[in-house]
C-alpha cells in the first residue's frame, strides 16, 4: 500500500511540474532564468530610473535584453545608439511618458543600425515604442523595429506608437502584429518624418493625421509593401494649415468626414484615395488636385458601389481665390444621407477639367449658380443617376 501511494505521489509530482512548464516562455530556462545565449547584458525596469545611454560593442550578437515593460517618466533620457542591438522578452517594451526624452540614433551609411527586435522571430513578440512624451528632441533614427505591434493593447496598437511627438526617419519596421507606425487620435505636435520601409505588417503600415500627412514626404523616401491591408489609413480631422497627399506607390483610405478649414489642400499627380461610406471631403479653403493624364489622381469609393461616399463638397464663398480639379476620376459619390454628388460646387469659384466623373448616386457635379461659379471643359460624364450636371438656383 505505501509503495502505491508513492508511486502517486511521485506520478502528481511530475504533472504538476509538466504543468507548471507549460507557462514558461521561450524567453526563459525552467529555473526561470532568461535564455541569454550571448551573454547579453540584462536590463529590468529599475535600470531606467535614471538617464541611460545604451551602445553597442564591437563582435555582440546582442547586446541588452530588456526583461520589462519599462515606462520612462520624471525627465528621464533614454539613448540607445551607434548600433546597438537590444532584444525584448514577451510582453517587454517602451512607454516614454510625461517629460521623458528618447533618442534611438545610428547615423545611416556610417554605423549600423540600432536593433530592436523580440527573442523570437515574431509578430507582436514584445510590444514596441510607445511615444507619449511631446519633447522635441525625440528621435527615433536610423533604427530597424521587429516583431512588435499589439491587436489587443492599444498603447501599442503599432510598433512605433505616438500620442506625443518625435522625429522619425531612416526607419524599418516589420513583421508587426497590427500597425507599423500608429497615431493616435490626440498625437502632439514635434512630428516629423524622413525615409521609412514598413513590411509584413498585420494592419496599415501608417495610421497619420490628415493634417499630417504631408510630412510623409516623396514617394523616393518610403517602401510599403506586403501589409495587410497595403494603404495608409488617414485619421478624418480639421484642417487649420497647408497640407498635401504625396504620391506613395500605395494608395490612401479615409473612412470619416475631414475638413480644410484653412491653409490649403493639394493632391498630386497619381495619388488614389480610397473613402469609406459616410466619409466625405469639406473644402472651405484652397483645393488644388492638378495631375496629368499619364498620372490621374484617383477618387473612389472602397466599396466601388454607386453612394458608397459622400464626395467632394467645396463651400468657399467670398473668397479671393479658386481651387482646381484637373485630370481627376472621381466615382462612387453621392451617398444618399449627403445627398449631392461627386462633386458639390456650394460657393466660391472651381475650374474643373480633363475630368472623368462617373457612378454617382445622384449629380456627378452640383452647382450652386447663385454663390457657384464653374468653369468646366473636357470633362467625360458617365452613369451618374441623378444627372451628370445639375445646376441649382
Amino acid at each position: 500500500m505505501k509503495r502505491k501511494q508513492l508511486f502517486l505521489f511521485i506520478l502528481i509530482f511530475s504533472l504538476g511540474m509538466t504543468s507548471c512548464s507549460l507557462f514558461e516562455t521561450d524567453d526563459q530556462n525552467a529555473d526561470n532564468t532568461i535564455n541569454n545565449p550571448y551573454g547579453a547584458t540584462i536590463l529590468s525596469c529599475d535600470d531606467f530610473n535614471d538617464d541611460i545611454i545604451l551602445e553597442h560593442t564591437s563582435g555582440n550578437m546582442v547586446d541588452y535584453i530588456i526583461n520589462c515593460l519599462v515606462t520612462v517618466d520624471n525627465n528621464v533620457k533614454v539613448t540607445i545608439a551607434d548600433g546597438a542591438i537590444v532584444e525584448f522578452t514577451e510582453g517587454s517594451g517602451f512607454i516614454f511618458s510625461q517629460n521623458s526624452t528618447l533618442v534611438f540614433y545610428a547615423l545611416p551609411g556610417v554605423v549600423d543600425p540600432v536593433i530592436l527586435r523580440g527573442n523570437k522571430n515574431e509578430p507582436g513578440y514584445w510590444k514596441g515604442v510607445h511615444v507619449a512624451s511631446d519633447q522635441g528632441s525625440n528621435f527615433i533614427l536610423g533604427v530597424e523595429i521587429l516583431d512588435a505591434g499589439s491587436k489587443s493593447d492599444p498603447d501599442f496598437y503599432g510598433a512605433i506608437t505616438v500620442s506625443g511627438g518625435c522625429q522619425i526617419g531612416n526607419v524599418i519596421v516589420s513583421n508587426s502584429a497590427n500597425y507599423g507606425i500608429y497615431f493616435t487620435d490626440d498625437y502632439g505636435t514635434w512630428n516629423s518624418f524622413g525615409e521609412v520601409e514598413i513590411t509584413r505588417c498585420d494592419n496599415y503600415p501608417i495610421r497619420i493625421g490628415a493634417q499630417e500627412v504631408w510630412k510623409l514626404g516623396n514617394w523616393s523616401d518610403n517602401i510599403f509593401s506586403d501589409n495587410n491591408p497595403n494603404r495608409i489609413q488617414v485619421i478624418p480631422e480639421e484642417i487649420f494649415s497647408q497640407t498635401r497627399f504625396n504620391y506613395k506607390g500605395i494608395p490612401y483610405e479615409v473612412d470619416g468626414v475631414i475638413t480644410a478649414s484653412e491653409g490649403g489642400i493639394a493632391i498630386e499627380d497619381g495619388v488614389e484615395i480610397i473613402f469609406k461610406r459616410g466619409s466625405r471631403l469639406i473644402i472651405k479653403t484652397q483645393l488644388t488636385a492638378w495631375a496629368t493624364e499619364n498620372m490621374p489622381i484617383k477618387l473612389y469609393g472602397h466599396e466601388g458601389s454607386a453612394g458608397s461616399w459622400q464626395g467632394i463638397l467645396l463651400d468657399t464663398e467670398g473668397a479671393d481665390f479658386w481651387s482646381t480639379i484637373d485630370n481627376v476620376l472621381i466615382s462612387d459619390g453621392g451617398e444618399e444621407a449627403f445627398g449631392s454628388g461627386n462633386i458639390t460646387l456650394e460657393s466660391g469659384e472651381l475650374y474643373l477639367r480633363n475630368s472623368r466623373i462617373s457612378n454617382s448616386r445622384t449629380c456627378g457635379v452640383r452647382v450652386n449658380l447663385v454663390d457657384g461659379i464653374l468653369h468646366e471643359t473636357d470633362n467625360v460624364y458617365a452613369n451618374n443617376q441623378g444627372g451628370n450636371l445639375c445646376e441649382e438656383n
